[in-house]
């Protein structure tokens, strides 16, 4: 797990990961601005937490122009290993 980590810190998603993880948020986000409860929940959220209700409209925007390197430089900037916590959960034994 910690290699397959380290590889993603080094390297970052590929294009074919990057870009199914931004169709994936895309479909997701349209699924909830398609529910009328859900699109007045996100315009609530957007006017109280932004300052603006039309941050709504900007969101999908705004993910889907991350780059593949965005993503490299947010990871090595912030998910350093070195500040991991690693929890191990052991059985009480009997």
């Amino acid at each position: 797990m910690i290699d397959a980590w380290q590889t993603f810190v080094d390297d970052g998603p590929t294009v074919e990961e990057h870009e199914r993880a931004q169709s994936q948020f895309a479909r997701e986000w349209l699924t909830e601005l398609s529910a009328l409860d859900q699109r007045a929940d996100r315009f609530g959220q957007a006017a109280t937490l932004h300052g603006s209700p039309g941050w709504v409209n900007q969101r999908l925007r705004t993910v889907l122009s991350v780059t593949v390197d965005d993503v490299v430089r947010a990871t090595r900037r912030w998910l350093d290993p070195v500040n991991r916590a690693v929890l191990v959960y052991r059985r009480k034994e009997a």
